[in-house]
């Protein structure tokens, strides 16, 4: 009843014949049932409208040609099954569509795409393979579009043009589905090899991660893909999908560059950018991208940026050779090194895994916790106030070496431009050096010569020095700051031994642990006769010293304590 061109044909009646179903047609049969109506009324329903022109569509039956997707169904679903999909909350869903999926449509009717190569006699499709392997020629020698340049007699091959009659064939013009044309791409890109991954949005379960499945398993009984990662999809701030239509796009560029007044639209860069992907991209279906959240990812980066100045800047004059041969490490130089470790070991998980997001994660929280809360923090004194010459010194660079280096390997495939620019400055930089030299699935591993029992007495130690410091924070007078106290621990055996890991004498000034509980003196006394510790802190007898700002100055007339003044008389003198 109704033609090609959406008009009523004359089976509708000489009244509806030739006219648009959707305009003068709607109301023609309104007119024409106006006389019988006995109500009336506004009914709401949902009906079918085009996504890109927001105009009304009719639904018209046609012929059309489609592949049998029940007969490959199961096959599909097995080789599905053996695919490993990222993340893996999408898993069920895949399967799921695939279980759903109804006969494959593969023709359109368009004006232009790859053509289904179809002769029609009087309506009615001629196939053979004769025909088939005519085309496949022509293809080969003229390309898809031999189908619409080509003259009908060129298209019979001669072994069929005694029996096909020219002056009743016509050619087909609908053409292929570009759903089918995108899921072939693996037969003419991999060779018969089998994809390592697949990457797109979670739309595209329906789309291309079906269609290639669908035709590989068809034509070589195998999934084209090895693993497949999905995607979220960007939506603006009040949770919309990114639409021209309605002006919400957010164009790349204007996040990388800025926009005309770039007080008002900041250029972030394209590090920004990317660190957004890596942390949003995955994890959800829907990615929201707004002021706030790429402020949030500048915001991390800035953090990140400091740090590695701070680490630069500290191994300047840290000489290369100790890389390879490194001077004594204390005990919080070793544990540190151990949270590096299993840093990179987490990363390098994470990477496999492609879990970006928790790469992004995981370096925001080792570089505001275990680097800069901790580990900077704790030897900054050693650093700024020991001698040049000092293996403790040293040794502090040694290991800032090894996270400076480490946490470019770690960020540099989500930021290489944050990791060119940092080598560039790499006091230890050759001239060819390059981030993209190193392996990043393989960092550089870390030298730390200790057995697993040595792992947990560390870890086991600075769990205990963690809460001990809680505890005298809590126990600290109102009117004093901690660097002023005189911490006495009162411990048992066991405890006694775990300490002596970070402070070897009774008392001191100058041990990992009184750095580490940011104290001036730490005094440590066993008794068997209690269980745990017990914790005084009482005010310092100790002066400040001018030189490292520190309440260690023994002699109260003197200015400076002993450490430094065995520093300061190796010093040049300036004239």
């Amino acid at each position: 009843m109704v033609d090609e061109d959406g008009h009523y044909t004359c089976d509708a009646g000489n009244d509806l014949s030739g006219l648009n179903v959707l305009r003068e047609g709607n109301e023609k049969i309104l007119n024409l049932l106006r006389e019988n109506i006995l109500h009336k009324e506004v009914y709401v329903h949902s009906y079918p409208y085009d996504w890109r022109t927001n105009r009304p569509v009719i639904i018209r039956s046609s012929l059309q040609w489609f592949i049998d997707t029940n007969s490959i169904k199961t096959a599909a679903i097995d080789a599905l099954q053996k695919v490993e999909i990222l993340p893996t909350r999408n898993v069920e869903g895949m399967i799921a569509q695939m279980e759903r999926r109804p006969y494959w449509c593969i023709s359109r009717q368009r004006s232009w795409g790859v053509p289904i190569p179809v002769l029609y006699d009087s309506d009615q499709p001629v196939i053979n393979s004769e025909l088939i392997d005519h085309y496949k020629c022509l293809a080969l020698k003229h390309g898809a579009d031999f189908w619409w340049t080509l003259p009908l007699d060129e298209l019979i091959p001669k072994a069929l043009r005694n029996s096909l009659d020219p002056e009743t064939l016509s050619k087909g013009q609908d053409i292929l589905d570009i759903w089918l044309d995108s899921g072939l791409s693996w037969s003419s890109v991999l060779g018969g090899k089998t994809a390592d991954v697949y990457l797109e949005g979670v739309d595209q379960f329906t789309g291309w991660f079906q269609s290639s499945l669908i035709t590989s398993v068809a034509l070589q009984g195998k999934a084209p893909f090895s693993k497949v990662i999905v995607h979220g999809f960007a939506v603006d701030e009040t949770g919309r999908k990114m639409s021209k239509s309605l002006g919400n796009v957010v164009d790349p560029q204007f996040i990388t560059r800025g926009g005309p007044n770039l007080k008002q639209d900041t250029a972030y860069g394209v590090d920004v950018l990317r660190w957004w992907v890596a942390s949003h991209g995955l994890q959800h279906t829907t990615i929201s991208i707004s002021n706030r959240l790429l402020e949030e990812c500048a915001d991390n980066i800035k953090r990140l940026r400091n740090s590695l100045k701070f680490l630069m800047g500290s191994i300047d004059d840290f000489p290369e050779y100790l890389v390879l041969d490194p001077p004594p490490l204390s005990t919080t130089d070793k544990y540190f090194l151990l949270l590096l470790q299993e840093f990179e070991s987490r990363i390098n998980d994470f990477y496999r895994g492609y879990q970006y997001n928790r790469v992004c994660t995981a370096i925001n929280n080792f570089v505001s916790n275990d680097l800069s809360s901790f580990y900077c923090h704790v030897t900054k004194d050693k650093l700024y106030c020991d001698g040049s010459k000092s293996n403790k010194r040293k040794a502090v660079q040694y290991v800032m070496y090894h996270a400076l280096n480490t946490l470019t390997k770690a960020f540099g495939p989500i930021m290489p431009i944050l990791a060119e620019e940092l080598y560039s400055y790499h006091p230890h930089r050759t001239d060819d050096s390059s981030p993209y030299f190193f392996e990043f699935d393989k960092l550089q591993p870390i030298h730390l010569d200790i057995d697993n029992v040595e792992k947990t007495e560390l870890k086991s130690c600075f769990q205990l020095v963690k809460a001990i410091k809680e505890n005298i924070f809590k126990e600290m007078p109102i009117n004093l700051k901690s660097s002023e106290l005189k911490c006495i621990l009162t411990v048992d055996s066991p405890t006694y031994d775990s300490l002596k890991l970070l402070q070897e004498d009774g008392e001191s000034v100058n041990s990992d642990l009184t750095a580490i509980l940011q104290v001036s003196t730490v005094i440590l006394n066993k008794d068997e006769g209690i269980r745990g510790y017990s914790i005084e802190a009482r005010a310092t007898d100790h002066s400040l010293c001018d030189r490292c700002r520190r309440f260690c100055v023994e002699d109260s007339n003197d200015e400076i304590c002993d450490r430094c003044k065995d520093v300061l008389e190796v010093l040049p003198t300036v004239n």
